[in-house]
């Protein structure tokens, strides 16, 4: 069975996709060692944690780099204004 053009074209444009947010993900946890080995003290406002691992990561490499604590406010209610 051999494939349609339009088989192809939908897996490599996944496979780009996919290879995309991989090169997003890599750029973004090289700035965020090089920012942690930079500094003592970090304070990020507003880091969202709905629908992202973005602050659990930074969080991993802050403490893989000595970073040892951190604080962090509960999230607001769904219903809060």
């Amino acid at each position: 069975m051999t494939k349609t053009k339009e088989m192809q074209n939908s897996t490599s444009d996944g496979n780009a996709s996919t290879l995309n947010e991989t090169t997003k993900v890599i750029t973004f946890v090289i700035l965020i060692i090089v920012i942690i080995l930079n500094f003592d003290i970090l304070c990020f406002q507003e880091i969202f944690t709905t629908l992202t691992d973005r602050k659990h990561l930074i969080l991993r490499e802050a403490a893989k780099r000595g970073l040892k604590y951190h604080v962090s406010s509960k999230p607001p209610s769904f219903f809060s204004k």
